[in-house]
C-alpha cells in the first residue's frame, strides 16, 4: 500500500471518535469469526503474531516473545502484521524470517497462535490470520495501562482461548471480566553487559526520557519528567536531558506543550526518530539516569530495559513498572498521589477510573542525591525562578470582559452581580458595540451608582484606539461588527496591563454567583495544562435546570454542537467529577469562559469572521491546537438569560448559525465539508416537507453565502 494512502486512511480512522469506532470495528471484523478455536494448552509450533518490523512498545513486546520461544527450543514462526494494520516498518529493526500471508494456508492444523495486538485492532489482526486459526489454539497477549479494561475489550475476549500479559497489574484488570486463563507473562528482557563508562565520565550528567507520541503523551507525562530535571539542575550544562521521542506529529497539542516546556533551556533536547535495537542500545549506554514520571503503565518496557543496561532508573512507583522494580541499589521509585484520568488524546478515559502523579519534587530531589552519590564533587545550584512555585492565579489577578449591544439593563445586572463576588476582579471592561442608542449614558450612570456604593473608582469612559486609563472602563465602538470583534476591543486593552494574568468573558446577560469566579481560577490552579475554564451555566429563571457544562462536544462532520448536560438538574450535575466532563468537552461557550493570558498570547484572539455564534467554538478548537486543555469548574455557577434579545431576530440566529457551522468545518475538518454541506441539504428538506417552510430561505442563504464568502443581514439592530 503507498504510504500516502495508508496515511489517508490512518487519518480518518483516528478522527472518528474512539469508542463507537472500537464498537464498530469489533462487531464488523468479528462477523463469520469463530468464538471458540481448538488447540491444547501445550500446542506445537507456536506462531506470534505482532509488529515484528515497527519500532514500538508492542513491536518489541512480540520480538521479545519470538527470541525467548525459540531459546526454549519451540518450534516458532513470526507473522508480521506491521504494514497490514498500517504500522510504520522501519529498516534494522527485525531482519528474521516470517510468514507471508500466501502461504498461510499451508500452515493449517495443530498449534498456537500468540498475537501481539491490542484491541480493537486485534479483530482485523484476528480477520487477518483467519486461515491459521482452524485447529490453533489461541492466546491473546495484552498490555493495558488502566485498573479497568473498556467494553469493546471484554467483547473481544469471547475470540480467544486465553489471555497473556506482561504484569500483574493487567491481569488484575482482566481477571474482574472473564473466567479464562489470565496468565502473567513477563518480557524476557535480556540483561546487557555494564560497559565499561563510568557515571558522568566526561564531566556532564545525562539523563534520557523517552515516549511514543501514539502510546498516549498525558499517560507517558514527559511535562513532568521536564521539571523534575529543571528542578534538579536547572540550566546547568553539566546535566543534559535528552528526551527520545517518536510519532510526535501524532498529536499536536502535546507536541505543542513539550516544545513550549523546554523553549530556552539549551541543556534540554528533543529528539524525534525511530531507532534501530542497536542504535537504541548505545543510546542506553551513552546514559547515566534514565527518567519517567509516566501515570500508568501496562509494564514499563523501556524502563526495564534501561534498568538491565544499568541505568539508575527513576519512575512513578505505581501500576506494571512495579513488578520488576523494588526499590534497590538503582532503582528509584516516586510517590504519587491518585488522581481521575484526565486523557485529551484518547483512547484511555473510562469514567471512575485513575491513574498516578509523580511527586515531581521528589524525583528532583532524588536526582539529585544520584548524583550527589555517584559524583559527590558535582553540586548543582538550580535557577531561582525553580525554586519557588509560580503563585497560582487569584480572582484578584483577573479582568472581566461583558460586550452590550442595545441591553444596559441586563448589563447593569450582571455588573451589580460582579460587585457581589467574594473578590473582585482586578478590573472590569464593558463594551458598547456600537448601539447607536441611550446604552451608554444609562450603563455609564447605574455603573457609577454602583461603584460609589461600594467605595470602588468611577468608571472612565473610553474610545478604541486611545490610551487606556486604569481601573473600570467603558469602552465605546462605533458600530457592530459582531459579538467577537466586541470582545477582542476589550482583551486587546486588557492585554496591556501585565497584571491582569486571565480574562474572564461573560455574557452580558448573565448574573455569576459569588464563588463563580474563584472556583474558576482555582480549576486552571489544579489543571496547569488546561487554557481556558468554563462554568455551569443554569436558566436565570429556573437555576435548577442546566444549560450547559461548561461547553458542548462538536461533530467534526457536520459542525452541528451539542451543549452538555443540558436540562438535567443543576444539582446532579455540580458533584459530577469535573474530568467526566472535560473529557467530552470539544468547546468552551463564550458565556462564561476564564481564559490565561499566555493562551491568548499563543492562540491569539477571537476569529471575527462569525460575527455571532461559532466563535467561541473556533477558539476553543485553536486554543487546544496550541496545546491546552479546556477545563470546567461545577462550583462556578452562572445564571444565564439565554438568547436575550437575539431571539427577537430568529431568522438572522437561524441563518448565521447554518452558515458559521459549514465555516468551522471548512477551516477545521476540510475533509468532511462534503458530509457537512449534505447534512445542510437534508435540513433544507426537512423543512421544506413540515411547516417551516418560511425558515427554508435561510437555509439556501446560509449555503450559498458560505460559498460565495459573503454576509447579509436581517434587522441586526435587534440582535444582541
Amino acid at each position: 500500500m503507498f504510504p500516502s494512502v495508508r496515511r489517508l486512511l490512518r487519518n480518518c480512522w483516528r478522527s472518528l471518535p474512539v469508542a463507537p469506532r472500537s464498537h464498530v470495528l469489533v462487531t464488523i471484523a468479528g462477523l463469520g469469526l469463530p468464538k471458540s478455536h481448538g488447540g491444547e494448552p501445550s500446542s506445537a509450533p507456536i506462531y506470534v503474531a505482532g509488529f515484528f518490523r515497527a519500532a514500538t512498545g508492542l513491536g518489541q513486546s512480540a520480538r521479545l516473545y519470538r527470541d525467548e520461544a525459540f531459546a526454549a527450543g519451540h518450534n516458532v514462526y513470526a507473522v508480521d502484521l506491521t504494514e497490514f494494520l498500517l504500522q510504520e516498518p522501519v529498516p534494522g529493526v527485525f531482519n528474521e524470517p516470517h510468514l507471508l500471508p500466501n502461504t498461510f494456508n499451508e500452515h493449517k492444523g495443530p498449534g498456537t497462535l500468540v498475537i501481539h495486538v491490542n484491541p480493537p485492532v486485534f479483530m482485523l489482526a484476528l480477520r487477518h490470520l483467519q486461515e491459521l486459526l482452524p485447529g490453533k489454539r489461541v492466546i491473546a497477549f495484552w498490555a493495558w495501562e488502566l485498573m479497568d479494561i473498556p467494553r469493546f475489550w471484554r467483547r473481544c475476549l469471547s475470540f480467544v482461548n486465553e489471555v497473556e500479559v506482561p504484569s500483574s497489574f493487567t491481569a488484575a484488570a482482566l481477571r474482574r471480566h472473564t473466567a479464562k486463563h489470565v496468565s502473567v507473562h513477563a518480557h524476557a528482557v535480556p540483561e546487557i553487559r555494564t560497559s565499561s563508562r563510568r557515571f558522568a565520565e566526561d564531566g556532564i550528567v545525562r539523563v534520557l526520557t523517552m515516549f511514543d507520541m501514539a502510546s498516549n503523551f498525558h499517560r507517558k507525562n514527559p511535562l513532568s519528567a521536564v521539571e523534575a530535571f529543571q528542578l534538579a539542575f536547572g540550566r546547568d550544562s553539566r546535566a543534559q536531558l535528552l528526551i527520545k521521542t517518536s510519532s510526535m506529529n501524532r498529536y499536536a497539542p502535546g507536541k505543542q506543550a513539550l516544545d513550549r516546556a523546554v523553549i530556552g533551556w539549551d541543556n534540554i533536547e528533543i529528539r524525534d526518530e525511530r531507532l534501530s535495537s542497536e542504535a537504541l542500545a548505545e543510546l542506553y549506554g551513552r546514559s547515566d539516569i534514565y527518567l519517567s514520571l509516566h501515570r500508568s503503565e501496562g509494564y514499563g518496557l523501556t524502563i526495564h530495559e534501561a534498568l538491565r543496561h544499568g541505568l539508575h532508573t527513576v519512575a512513578t512507583g505505581w501500576s506494571g513498572n512495579m513488578d520488576f522494580m523494588s526499590p534497590g541499589r538503582k532503582c528509584h521509585p516516586i510517590p504519587y498521589r491518585m488522581v481521575p484520568v484526565h486523557d485529551p488524546q484518547g483512547g484511555l478515559f473510562m469514567r471512575g477510573q485513575s491513574w498516578a502523579e509523580a511527586d515531581t519534587a521528589s524525583a528532583a530531589s532524588c536526582l539529585q542525591t544520584i548524583v550527589a552519590k555517584e559524583r559527590p564533587n558535582f553540586v548543582f545550584s538550580p535557577s531561582p525562578e525553580l525554586i519557588l512555585p509560580s503563585s497560582p492565579l487569584k480572582a484578584s489577578d483577573v479582568g472581566v470582559v461583558l460586550v452590550n449591544y442595545r441591553g444596559w439593563s441586563d448589563t447593569l445586572t450582571c455588573l451589580a452581580s460582579l460587585v457581589e463576588l467574594r473578590t473582585p476582579p482586578r478590573r472590569v471592561v464593558v463594551v458598547d458595540n456600537g448601539s447607536g442608542d441611550s446604552s451608554v449614558q444609562h450603563i455609564l450612570e447605574g455603573w457609577t451608582a454602583l461603584c460609589r456604593k461600594t467605595r470602588q473608582r468611577d468608571p472612565t469612559l473610553c474610545a478604541v484606539n486611545t490610551p487606556a486609563p486604569p481601573g473600570h472602563i467603558l469602552l465605546t465602538l462605533q458600530e457592530n461588527k459582531g459579538f467577537a470583534a466586541g470582545n477582542n476591543a476589550a482583551l486587546s486593552l486588557l492585554l496591556t496591563d501585565s497584571g491582569c494574568r486571565a480574562f474572564w468573558l461573560l455574557n452580558n446577560d448573565t448574573s455569576p454567583e459569588m464563588d463563580a469566579l474563584e472556583a474558576l481560577c482555582a480549576r486552571l490552579n489544579a489543571r496547569p495544562d488546561a487554557g481556558m475554564a468554563g462554568s455551569l451555566l443554569v436558566n436565570m429563571d429556573a437555576p435548577n435546570i442546566v444549560q450547559c457544562a461548561g461547553g458542548g462536544r462538536l461533530s467534526s462532520w457536520t459542525g452541528i454542537t451539542t451543549d452538555m448536560w443540558r436540562g438535567a438538574e443543576a444539582e446532579y450535575v455540580a458533584e459530577l467529577i469535573p474530568e467526566a466532563v472535560e473529557q467530552e468537552l470539544s468547546y468552551l461557550t463564550a458565556a462564561s469562559l476564564l481564559a490565561r493570558r499566555e493562551v491568548i498570547e499563543a492562540a491569539g484572539l477571537m476569529v471575527e469572521d462569525y460575527f455571532l455564534y461559532y466563535e467561541d467554538v473556533d477558539w476553543s478548537l485553536r486554543v487546544h491546537k496550541a496545546g491546552y486543555s479546556l477545563a470546567f469548574s461545577p462550583s462556578s455557577v452562572v445564571r444565564h438569560r439565554e438568547g436575550g434579545s437575539s431571539n427577537q431576530n430568529r431568522s438572522l440566529v437561524d441563518y448565521l448559525c447554518l452558515r458559521n457551522r459549514l465555516m468551522l468545518v471548512r477551516r477545521f475538518f476540510p475533509v468532511y465539508q462534503p458530509l457537512a454541506i449534505g447534512r445542510l441539504l437534508v435540513t433544507a428538506v426537512k423543512r421544506l416537507m413540515s411547516r417551516q417552510k418560511k425558515s427554508l430561505p435561510y437555509v439556501i442563504y446560509a449555503l450559498f453565502d458560505f460559498i460565495t464568502g459573503r454576509m447579509r443581514f436581517y434587522k441586526t439592530d435587534s440582535l444582541k
